[in-house]
Parts: structure tokens; sequence; C-alpha cells
């Protein structure tokens, strides 16, 4: 979104070019300003304009919430199962260890709290490894669509369903060559 001071500037540029009623699309792309009529310009969503980036970009997204989510699932129910040992007393049976001293729902709190914050961490670092191996097929599939990378951005940052690569690549610093 512009802000106050460049729509004023773009106004006050456009002062007696413009005729009453008309009304264009201004768009920066590598640097070139291109300007429109608006019954011209493509104003349709990214997945009907470039079905195959956005497909590819659906499916790497896909990739990457699915990167880490089972792994968090699957230690919240080891941690609350070894929690339910030790409340039950199976542990002590099991091992033959008196832990009474651990039962307690500080602990079991305590226990699956830290479990889901460590585990979390592992999760994110997961997805950005899977974010690392998709990243150059994802560059060239941008690339051939002739879309420029902040562009791209612009108009996948409102879509739900591209969350999670749009987040990676808006933290991604790398050169995009």
């Amino acid at each position: 979104m512009p802000t106050e001071e460049q729509r004023q500037a773009i106004a006050e540029s456009l002062d007696g070019i413009v005729a009453d009623g008309e009304r264009f699309v201004v768009d920066c792309h590598d640097g070139r300003i291109e300007v429109q009529e608006i019954e011209d310009a493509d104003l349709r969503p990214l997945a009907e304009e470039k079905p195959e980036l956005y497909g590819h970009l659906l499916a790497v997204s896909e990739v990457l919430s699915d990167a880490g989510a089972s792994l968090v699932v699957f230690s919240m129910l080891l941690v609350a199962a070894i929690c339910l040992t030790v409340h039950m007393q199976w542990i002590d049976t099991f091992l033959r260890v008196d832990i009474e001293h651990l039962r307690s729902i500080w602990v079991y709190g305590f226990a699956l709290a830290a479990s889901f914050f460590v585990v979390g961490q592992i999760a994110v670092w997961v997805e950005a490894a899977a974010y690392r191996r998709h990243r150059e097929e994802l560059i060239q599939s941008i690339h051939r669509a002739g879309i420029g990378r902040w562009h791209l951005l612009a108009r996948i940052a409102e879509d739900e369903q591209l969350e999670n690569v749009a987040d990676h690549m808006k933290k991604d610093a790398r050169p995009w060559e």
C-alpha cells in the first residue's frame, strides 16, 4: 500500500496529464514503471493468472506445513504418556524406583510446556530445512512465470493457503539469482 506521501506525489506528478474519469494501473517491476488502462490490466488472482506457479507454491507450502507437524504431535503424546505412567505409578512398578516427588501437576505442566517449546523449535528447523530443499526449484518456477520476488510476495501475502511458503520467502535473505 502506498503511503499518503507517495499518493500525493503521484497525484501531483499526474496533474494535468490524466483527464477526468480516466483510471490507470501503475506498476513498478524490475525498476520499470508500467502504466495500463484499468480495463487492460491483469488483476486476476495469481491462481488464475499463473496456475503452474500457484500450484507449485501450494505444493511447497503443504510440504512445509507437514514438515514438523507430526513431530510436535508425537512428542506431546509421548510426554503425556510418560506423565501418565508417573502419575499412575506404573513406572514405579516397571523400573522399581520410587519417584513420588515427581507426582505433581506442576511437574506435568512443566514437562508438557518444555517439550512443546523444545519440539516446536525443532519443528521450525525441520520446516526451514524443507524450504531449503525446495528453494532452487521454487526460484526457477518463479523466474519461468516472469514475476519478480517482491511482486510475488505482494500478491500472495494475504493468501492463507500460501502462508508457510510466503513466510519463508520473506525471511530468505539470500540472493535469488
